[in-house]
């Protein structure tokens, strides 16, 4: 019998893991297939929360926003509260 590789015990991802990853998921909306009703209702959202963080920025609000990188993801901020 052979014995399972660390790999498959720990969980963890490797480079070649991250990069076939990265090749097949959507970058965009347009890129998914099908379910073009929802694909529409979600930029509607996107954009509609866009137009939002934007006016509440010129508002001259302090606004938080988390962001997902290679190392996981991370707090970001953007303008200041006066």
């Amino acid at each position: 019998m052979e014995k399972p590789t660390q790999r498959i015990l720990s969980g963890q991802a490797f480079d070649e893991d991250a990069r076939i990853e990265a090749s097949v998921r959507p970058q965009r909306f347009g890129d998914f297939i099908g379910q073009t009703r929802l694909k529409e209702n979600l930029a509607i959202a996107v954009e509609a929360a866009r137009t939002r963080w934007l006016q509440a920025k010129e508002a001259g609000h302090a606004l938080t926003y988390w962001q997902q990188t290679e190392k996981g993801w991370e707090k970001r901020a953007s303008g200041d509260a006066g």
